[in-house]
């Protein structure tokens, strides 16, 4: 299963990878909502988690365009808790289609649990 994980800091980013490497995911990263949604143009991920405040194609950008060209791919949608309204906007994200919502940071159980919420996960070694 193919994961897409998007945010413009590089720390953030890599600690999402390596959380979903270790669930048994193959992880593509992006720095930025505009180069996912080409390369989702051409491929199907199986799961999307996306950082929401981006300086290039934020995270309701992502969520639009992936729910336009995937329909049924999970999107999460991530903040930090330093963002001012930060729980409010997951809250309309939610609204706009986000299968879930996280706020930053988070530990390998609360990302296991909420990819589990999207019912993702039936094939990957890491939910046995």
């Amino acid at each position: 299963m193919l994961a897409f994980v998007v945010d413009d800091d590089a720390d953030a980013r890599g600690v999402v990878s390596n959380q979903l490497h270790a669930l048994g995911y193959k992880v593509v990263q992006f720095i930025d909502g505009e180069d996912i949604l080409v390369v989702a143009q051409a491929v199907r991920p199986s799961l999307v988690v996306t950082d929401v405040f981006m300086p290039r194609g934020d995270g309701i950008e992502v969520l639009g365009a992936i729910k336009k060209l995937h329909p049924s791919c999970p999107v999460i949608a991530v903040a930090s808790t330093q963002e001012p309204l930060t729980e409010a906007f997951l809250g309309i994200l939610g609204q706009l289609g986000a299968d879930a919502t996280l706020i930053k940071p988070f530990g390998l159980s609360v990302l296991r649990e909420t990819i589990r919420k999207t019912g993702t996960v039936e094939q990957l070694p890491g939910f046995q």
